[in-house]
């Protein structure tokens, strides 16, 4: 026989329609590659935390500007917060990053996650970027879970751009950058330089795919 349950018990347990929307197809932000749009679906997801990984050279930075850039242009509040200030203004500017219109946190990696908690806390943030750089923050995974959940609550793509996937990272979609080469026009020279290839290796859940990339220059 079934055991009877309050109804304010059961209400505790229900999930309304506009969470689930919001949860499940709770809409993409894109990245500003169209190819890589193809493998994630249509671009970052919002309400949730996304990691892009990658060494030098590898496309990481391209990629990670083309999706502030696109995010901006499609009117969107932007935050990025910069691990040890590297940001290149000059190629910020030419991947069509307007910095006026920019949240710029420039802090250490132990200060990356609190400072990303509190953009997310002002709320308005359609995307927010954190640029760590070579740095592997020492984080327990509970200021990871606070940040995942905080990006739920305001509806707030959020990426992480690094060297190598975070340990206790709780990503949707995980993107690794390697194998990348330039690709010229012209020669043997003067040869004019026209973009970056690099191979994209996307991980959505037990999903794994690869794609060829290109990213202009500029």
């Amino acid at each position: 026989m079934a055991a009877w349950i309050p109804s304010v018990a059961l209400a505790a347990h229900l999930i309304p329609a506009r969470q689930i929307e919001r949860r499940d197809g709770r809409g993409r932000l894109p990245t500003g590659v169209a190819e890589l749009d193809a493998l994630v679906g249509g671009g970052w997801p919002r309400s949730a935390m996304s990691e892009l990984a990658g060494g030098r050279s590898s496309g990481r930075t391209a990629l990670l500007l083309a999706s502030l850039g696109e995010a901006l242009r499609r009117g969107e509040t932007v935050g990025l917060v910069d691990v040890g200030g590297s940001l290149d203004v000059a190629a910020a500017q030419r991947a069509g990053v307007p910095l006026g219109r920019l949240l710029w946190i420039r802090c250490g990696a132990d200060k990356a996650l609190a400072a990303g908690e509190i953009v997310l806390a002002a709320g308005g943030f359609g995307l927010l970027a954190l640029d760590l750089g070579e740095e592997r923050p020492r984080a327990p995974t509970a200021a990871w879970l606070r940040l995942k959940r905080a990006a739920e609550q305001q509806g707030t793509a959020v990426l992480l751009s690094s060297a190598r996937r975070q340990q206790g990272a709780l990503g949707a979609c995980a993107i690794t950058l390697r194998n990348a080469r330039p690709r010229f026009e012209g020669g043997p020279a003067p040869a004019l330089l026209l973009g970056l290839e690099a191979s994209a290796q996307v991980e959505r859940g037990a999903d794994t795919a690869e794609q060829r990339l290109t990213f202009s220059h500029e």
